[in-house]
């Protein structure tokens, strides 16, 4: 969901929203959002849902392709949120972590054993990487930079994937 406007009419804006698993051009494979219209005052309210096809990191991109000497495209209160999909076959994730955001020392749990993690920043760079053979992880990750990371877990040969904030 996002907030968008133009001037008016007679300087119209163009803007598309697009979605791949890479931070470049060539990876912004999916186009969710487009408009080559955009001449609404005040802001407009763009709601966009779609699907990913795997887990995994993924970039979000805003794209102006106005024409030349336009006037004015403003963008605004960008909110990604995740719903996840209930099915009867679903069955809960054990898997915990906390804190959130953490400072120094990152514990993760489960109740099975897990035998590995991998922590990747948010541009998909692996960062951390370990085997395991316990149900209670306490990662120091005081080390790495202020920002959000991704952790995939394998516990019980399943890969379990979640977001954390590093403080």
């Amino acid at each position: 969901q996002f907030d968008y406007q133009g001037v008016d009419y007679w300087f119209p804006e163009k803007m598309e929203v697009k979605i791949g698993t890479e931070a470049t051009v060539a990876g912004q494979t999916t186009q969710l959002w487009i408009d080559e219209e955009i001449g609404n005052y005040p802001y407009e309210t763009a709601t966009v849902n779609f699907t990913v096809p795997a887990d995994g990191v993924y970039y979000l991109s805003f794209r102006a392709f106005s024409d030349p000497d336009q006037f004015y495209l403003a963008l605004d209160n960008i909110k990604v949120y995740e719903n996840v999909l209930a099915t009867q076959n679903a069955t809960k994730s054990t898997l915990k972590f906390y804190p959130n955001p953490v400072k120094d020392i990152l514990t993760i749990s489960d109740v099975k054993e897990i035998s590995s993690y991998t922590i990747f920043d948010i541009s998909g760079k692996k960062v951390l990487s370990n085997s395991a053979k316990t149900s209670k992880l306490e990662l120091n990750v005081s080390q790495l930079k202020p920002g959000m990371y991704v952790v995939k877990a394998n516990s019980d040969g399943v890969l379990k994937t979640f977001k954390f904030i590093k403080k």
